[in-house]
């Protein structure tokens, strides 16, 4: 799994140098390859970034190779319960399915209160179990 790691000035430079009092961010992404697979060796020239069709200005960019771990929380509040079965549950086991192998997640819920339903676990499938369950 690559990961990547932009740093991203969001006021348009002609150099890499940043500004004072210029807005930075930091962006992680994951470059996938049209056949899904991770792309190696890859330098700032290599990437663009825009942010509602503006280009920013890439001031740092650097691979990480530590595994990925996150949570997941799903909103279960009674707003959207009638969604939840209907669109929530397939579309967070579609994100599990194309999270990069190795990657640990959690899956938390909302509703009344956050409440862990799955403990971190590399095991994809086990996605759909717990939110099923829910």
């Amino acid at each position: 799994m690559m990961v990547w790691t932009l740093s991203v000035a969001l006021l348009a430079q002609a150099s890499p140098v940043v500004e004072p009092g210029a807005e930075v961010r930091a962006v992680t992404a994951t470059i996938l390859d049209e056949k899904g697979q991770p792309v190696e060796s890859l330098a700032r020239d290599d990437v663009a970034l825009q942010e509602n069709g503006v280009t920013r200005e890439i001031t740092s960019f650097k691979s990480d190779r530590r595994p990925l771990s996150m949570a997941i929380v799903v909103d279960t509040s009674q707003v959207l319960r009638s969604d939840y079965r209907l669109s929530i549950v397939d579309a967070v086991v579609a994100f599990v399915a194309r999270l990069p192998a190795g990657t640990r997640y959690a899956l938390w819920t909302t509703g009344d209160r956050p409440t862990k339903i799955l403990d971190h676990t590399e095991d994809k499938a086990a996605a759909s179990k717990a939110l099923v369950r829910f």
